[in-house]
Parts: C-alpha cells; structure tokens; sequence
C-alpha cells in the first residue's frame, strides 16, 4: 500500500514537472486567397491561461516586445501594415513595474499579400515573443513557420 502511495505522489510530480516544461505560446499560419493570385496571411498565437505575451510597441528597458517577420518568403510581396486583433490591453505590469501592452488566450495578426512568381512563392513566418505568467517570463523565442500558399 505504501508502495503505491509513493508511486502515485512521484508519478504526479513527475506529471507536474513536465506541465511546467510546456510551451505556453503555440502559433499556426496559413493563407485564405481572395483571388489566384491575392491572399491574406493569417497568424495565430494561443496562449495558455494564465500566460500572457508583450505587445509590438514596449518602451526601452521592459520586456522583448512581439515581432511577426516574414524575411525569407519569396514569390510573393505584402501590401500595407500587419492588422492585429484584439487590440493588446495596457496596464502596469508587476514584473517590470511599467505600463505595458499585453495579449492573453490569443492575438491574430493579418497580413495581404500578392503572388508575384507562382513557381517559388513561399512565405515564412518568424514570431518572436516573450511570455510571462505573474510570476515567471519564459526567456525569448521565435518560432518559425513555413506557410503553403493555397
């Protein structure tokens, strides 16, 4: 009986530890064409709860602020500014003690965009973040997707 209860506690902190190793930002990509040869690029980034990440715009000396790169895509060329949904919320932030910009649950960001070589479009995607939760922040990352253009 003790056995088992000692089995149990360390399968559950075993379960716990590995919780704790999960990535709290997972990001997808894909295209939605409005013609053969105009789209818009949609990236999505779901956030764990409890988790946030910083906005695009941060003042110096705060957090590694989000970036979404689209270096690296060829046949194709981005027309006007990355659109982002929610707008990120602006509160002080207890960690760095400075007013900052915050998404939680999920950010959308949507770019359009023209195929101008059909044969070799591609478009890769870099986000670049930092997470937090209220007591620790997740060092930065960058995730890298390469998007199949429908």
């Amino acid at each position: 009986m003790v056995n088992r209860i000692i089995t149990i506690i360390m399968l559950c902190i075993g379960f716990a530890a590995n919780a704790q190793d999960a990535e709290p930002v997972t990001w997808s990509a894909k295209t939605e064409m409005s013609s053969p040869t105009e789209g818009t690029l949609i990236v999505k980034g779901t956030i764990a709860p409890g988790w946030h990440i910083y906005g695009t715009q941060l003042p110096e000396g705060g957090p590694k602020p989000t970036t979404i790169s689209y270096s690296g895509s060829k046949g194709v060329e981005f027309e006007g500014k990355t659109a982002v949904s929610p707008a990120p919320i602006k509160e002080k932030d207890q960690m760095f003690m400075m007013e900052l910009t915050t998404w939680e649950n999920s950010v959308t960001f949507r770019q359009k965009f023209k195929v101008t070589d059909p044969e070799s479009a591609r478009i890769v995607v870099k986000a670049t973040y930092m997470s937090c939760d209220n007591m620790n922040c997740m060092p930065p990352k960058t995730k890298r997707i390469n998007v199949k253009i429908q």
